[in-house]
């Protein structure tokens, strides 16, 4: 029985079940950053598999998880340098940090300038451009 836990989550060895044996859970859940385990399935956020079946061939079970709400993340901002010409190309630009602030989102939740009061990253920087 091989267990699949996922991108960034923690490792199960597989178990070996005799032919007509019976399914065992693991005694420890696997753990990801962000992340609360639910269940074991069959297939890839599927149906709780049941322990205690019978087993007659290789089995893989795949850890279905739920995305924290509490994860905090922190946005960077940055101002354009007063000392830049006002005509400065992209490229030419150079910028100053002006502050951090921590904010609490969904973990795997897109983040942008304009939403990012609301959702989840490591770190979101927004540039001012004057």
């Amino acid at each position: 029985m091989y267990f699949e836990t996922g991108k960034g989550a923690s490792y199960l060895e597989p178990q070996f079940v005799a032919a007509n044996a019976v399914s065992v859970e693991p005694k420890n859940s696997p753990t990801r950053q962000g992340y609360d385990f639910q269940y074991w399935s069959l297939a890839e956020n599927g149906e709780e598999y049941t322990f205690g079946q019978p087993l007659s061939k290789d089995i893989t079970l795949h850890a279905v998880w739920d995305a924290r709400k509490d994860t905090k993340y922190t946005v960077i901002f940055w101002k354009q340098s007063v000392s830049d010409d006002q005509n400065a190309s992209d490229s030419q630009k150079t910028y100053d940090y002006e502050e951090s602030v921590t904010r609490t989102g969904t973990t795997g939740q897109e983040v942008s300038p304009n939403n990012a009061a609301d959702h989840d990253a490591d770190a979101l920087s927004v540039q001012f451009v004057r």
